[in-house]
């Protein structure tokens, strides 16, 4: 019986079911980031937010050391979460593409507590004539 525990447990571990973490990066999962991804559209009413896909990569900044950790992709709602552990972070939002126009948004620094998540919106403004 115990030949038989040992051969399953290696047949396992060869397949690659059992899982192990590689990274120091595991987070709770009551600590991180969500948030939206917005194209900021001017109206005479004042600015509309329009829910938009994209993508970003996530920075974790760490005794002077910045690494590359996640590259996240909202849904189609813009929307987004991710585990992390508490620690700062920088987003660089990928561009999009609005109409005709291709927008940017600039780096996010990005503080997450412990036991919170912390709520970021990723802001492209729109092109003067999409």
């Amino acid at each position: 019986m115990k030949h038989r525990i040992k051969i399953c447990a290696l047949g396992l571990l060869a397949l690659g079911v059992v899982a192990i973490p590689l990274t120091p990066f595991a987070a709770s999962p009551h600590n991180g980031i969500q948030g939206r991804a917005v194209v900021v559209q001017p109206s005479a009413s004042g600015p509309v937010m329009i829910p938009v896909q994209t993508s970003f990569t996530v920075t974790w900044l760490k005794n002077k050391i910045d690494r590359q950790i996640a590259t996240v992709t909202t849904d189609g709602h813009g929307a987004f979460q991710l585990d992390l552990q508490p620690g700062l972070y920088v987003l660089l939002p990928a561009p999009v593409r609005y109409g005709s126009c291709t927008l940017s948004a600039g780096p996010i620094a990005v503080t997450v507590d412990k036991k919170q998540f912390t709520t970021v919106m990723i802001a492209y403004a729109a092109c003067p004539n999409p």
